[in-house]
């Protein structure tokens, strides 16, 4: 007598996967990755003040301003070039972080606050 399953059956785990199985396995693990990045995103945000709705990506030409007048310790061009700034999202030069003592991964915006109080 032949053995007959039903469509309600689960078939035994076979010893090998078979292509269809570690493509389905491979997908499902991206598709975790890709959910568990989505879902940390908001914690991210809640953890970096920057990060809020009101930043803004500032043009690199205003960026390269406030780190040329950092370097050239020009506080009149520093003070406007920072009011310019203080939105922006924008990640600063670790070296730059380092100068100003600011945690590394600190945002033009947070570079722009300090030097304001600063000043």
């Amino acid at each position: 007598m032949k053995n007959q399953s039903g469509p309600n059956d689960i078939p035994s785990t076979p010893s090998e996967d078979s292509p269809a199985t570690e493509a389905f396995n491979s997908a499902a693990r991206d598709f975790v990755n890709v959910t568990d990045r989505q879902w940390s995103l908001p914690l991210v945000m809640q953890a970096q003040p920057d990060s809020t709705l009101d930043t803004v990506q500032s043009p690199s030409a205003v960026r390269d301003r406030f780190l040329d007048a950092l370097d050239a310790d020009d506080h009149l061009l520093l003070e406007r070039v920072a009011l310019d700034l203080v939105r922006s999202r924008n990640p600063l030069p670790g070296m730059t972080c380092e100068k100003l003592g600011l945690p590394p991964g600190s945002t033009y915006g947070a570079a722009a606050r300090h030097v304001l109080r600063r000043i």
